[in-house]
């Protein structure tokens, strides 16, 4: 392969942590022979169906979360406890997930990504050049996971503190979701009003009530919502 060719993969393959999609490289004029040879000596490598890393780039979280997406060829988004971890809450784990519109179901085969008929303008946003849930969104989707709400309260405290969305932002996207059958609701609610009734007490506002929330946490005993996760996440 010529070096400009070598050299425009690269390019491409650095401004998504490594990875690049085989209609990536047939944009820039590498035909399917010429990446099997690629593969075959050792520079590029499979990361996932229709997706290769270049092999010096070292094999990370991000860039797993980068072959997901496109492996799923922009029908998906980074959400769940992968966007957590991505905008950088407090509490989130990094594993990889993903959700797509039921409508785009199809479109993804058999792997285990999310899947939503709710979805609202500004549930989607850019985080670090990759399609991610918004904040507010996101910790919805980690409520619906049924996880130990002494970590949902330091997520959600992390992301109250911070600025990245409020109580009221969330309470009314609960109002909407009530009814509806949305596993999460109930606990998210019960959440938000035990760090309200914190800030009550200490005579603070919202922002303090945030601030204080890690105190909430470690006084609320440690307990699992009663909800399964919507899927499982993809794996390795």
């Amino acid at each position: 392969m010529r070096n400009e060719l070598v050299a425009s993969v690269c390019a491409v393959a650095a401004a998504q942590d490594g990875a690049i999609g085989a209609a990536q490289l047939r944009a820039l004029g590498i035909s399917a022979r010429a990446q099997r040879c690629a593969v075959a000596a050792g520079w590029l490598r499979p990361a996932r169906p229709g997706v290769l890393a270049v092999a010096h780039f070292p094999q990370s979280w991000r860039q797993r979360l980068r072959a997901g997406l496109l492996a799923l060829d922009g029908a998906a988004w980074v959400s769940h406890d992968a966007a957590a971890h991505l905008h950088g809450l407090a509490g989130s784990v990094a594993t990889i997930e993903f959700t797509v519109s039921r409508p785009s179901r199809g479109r993804v085969g058999a792997s285990a990504v999310h899947t939503t008929a709710f979805v609202a303008t500004g549930d989607v946003v850019i985080v670090d050049g990759m399609a991610c849930s918004s904040v507010a969104r996101t910790v919805l989707d980690v409520a619906a996971l049924g996880i130990p709400t002494d970590r949902l309260c330091t997520i959600v405290g992390d992301a109250l503190r911070t600025g990245r969305t409020d109580a009221g932002t969330l309470r009314a996207r609960l109002a909407t979701l009530r009814g509806s059958g949305r596993r999460g609701v109930r606990p998210l609610e019960r959440l938000l009003t035990e760090l309200a009734e914190v800030a009550a007490q200490d005579g603070s506002g919202a922002a303090s009530s945030a601030a204080n929330s890690s105190r909430s946490c470690n006084a609320t005993p440690a307990r699992t919502a009663r909800m399964p996760a919507t899927s499982s996440a993809l794996g390795a």
